[in-house]
């Protein structure tokens, strides 16, 4: 069989960690995968293409695969994706168009099935396909969504969909509330995790930052820096604990731009915290910090099936997350984390901390975590790619 997966870029975050461990785990002699990047950008093309066959270009790249588009293409090609950085900016986008004239390229490698793995843009890709079968996968609160991109419920472009995955049952749930029409096509699959490779990486402490060294109480969070992630209330939960007089110091790992990215730094200096919260900014291989961290920390309004948390669980580290819907789904409260509201997270933090009897007994239920693999590649295997 022969397979397309398109994602939105390379860059680190829950969808291209998703991608990496679906890669590690599919039987490559049963699939021919190739993977194909909108925006050919991001740290990690090179580890995923160590698996399957990475098309050499994408909608930034002026020839896709290794067939040259002549040179009046090439200038066509330019002015368009100049006009529409400039078109985005009024709110008006042009990638349909860019969309359309791609997807007839790729459609002469004749794939049986083609992969959205991210809702927004690789789902709207992938739509233009014709006489194949595409899935799309669902990362997100779909409600949140859209109500961040000011959408309503997207029914044509779905319409347009063999088969949606959506990554827990929560997101499922929300999903089909808004679009009914889609339940009969709608499964829900946790993410692969590649536990093997993840305790195998997180013994690499040859590149650890040197401002980790820490002797205190270690807190990580991890995830880009955008407003559903909520880093930048962080800095104040941070002074919260300070006026504790609790010794501890606090790890942001991951990048992001824009104005949550600032409202962070502002706050960090505002709180006066820079001594307790460091950035410590995108690390392709996260898990020596989580493993040797005594605390995760989720800040999160919103996650689908949150890759961090489930990182955590496979290196035995306890877990504060916040109350965000599909939490109940990855943790058992005051089992194996706690969960709480963002108003009051800095007393469950507090109680890891100074707790010595909680933490252990939390610290010994997550020893003792095995995450089921097996049972989502039976589904993956014959209710999604051979149904």
């Amino acid at each position: 069989m022969k397979i397309l997966i398109v994602v939105p870029s390379f860059r680190n975050g829950g969808t291209i960690t998703s991608l990496k461990n679906l890669v590690s785990w599919l039987d490559l002699f049963k699939y021919q995968i190739d993977v194909f990047a909108i925006t050919n950008t991001g740290s990690n093309r090179d580890f995923i293409a160590n698996y399957v066959n990475v098309l050499g270009h994408s909608l930034d790249d002026k020839q896709i695969g290794h067939t040259p588009i002549v040179s009046i293409k090439n200038m066509v090609f330019i002015i368009v994706k100049t006009l529409k950085k400039l078109l985005e900016k009024i709110g008006i986008d042009i990638s349909p168009i860019a969309f359309k004239s791609v997807v007839p390229k790729l459609e002469k490698k004749k794939y049986d099935l083609v992969i959205a793995f991210q809702e927004g843009q690789a789902t709207r890709f992938v739509s233009y396909f014709k006489n194949t079968k595409k899935i799309s996968w669902v990362r997100c609160d779909y409600s949140n969504m859209l109500r961040i991109t000011n959408q309503k419920p997207q029914h044509k472009l779905y319409a347009n969909i063999d088969k949606v995955v959506c990554v827990s049952e929560y997101t499922k749930n929300v999903f089909i509330s808004l679009l009914p029409e889609a339940a009969f096509k709608t499964v829900s699959l946790h993410n692969l995790m590649s536990d093997r490779l993840i305790i195998e990486k997180s013994m690499d402490i040859n590149e650890l930052d040197s401002n980790f060294k820490f002797d205190g109480f270690r807190i990580v969070s991890i995830g880009r820096i955008d407003p559903v992630k909520r880093f930048s209330l962080i800095p104040e939960i941070v002074n919260n604990l300070k006026k504790r007089k609790l010794n501890f110091r606090w790890f942001i790992i991951g990048e992001g731009e824009g104005k949550e990215k600032e409202l962070l730094i502002d706050n960090i200096f505002k709180y006066s915290v820079q001594n307790e919260l460091l950035l410590l900014g995108e690390k392709n291989n996260p898990y020596p910090y989580i493993k040797r961290s005594d605390l995760l920390v989720s800040t999160s309004k919103s996650e689908a099936c949150p890759n961090a948390i489930n990182e955590a669980k496979i290196l035995g580290t306890p877990i504060v997350a916040t109350d965000f819907g599909s939490v109940y789904e990855f943790i058992e409260d005051n089992v194996n984390g706690l969960i709480s509201p963002i108003e009051t997270i800095a007393d469950k933090i507090e109680q890891m901390i100074i707790n010595e009897t909680l933490y252990n007994k939390i610290k010994n239920n997550i020893s003792h975590f095995k995450y089921d693999n097996d049972e989502i590649i039976n589904v993956l295997y014959n209710d999604i790619i051979v149904s």
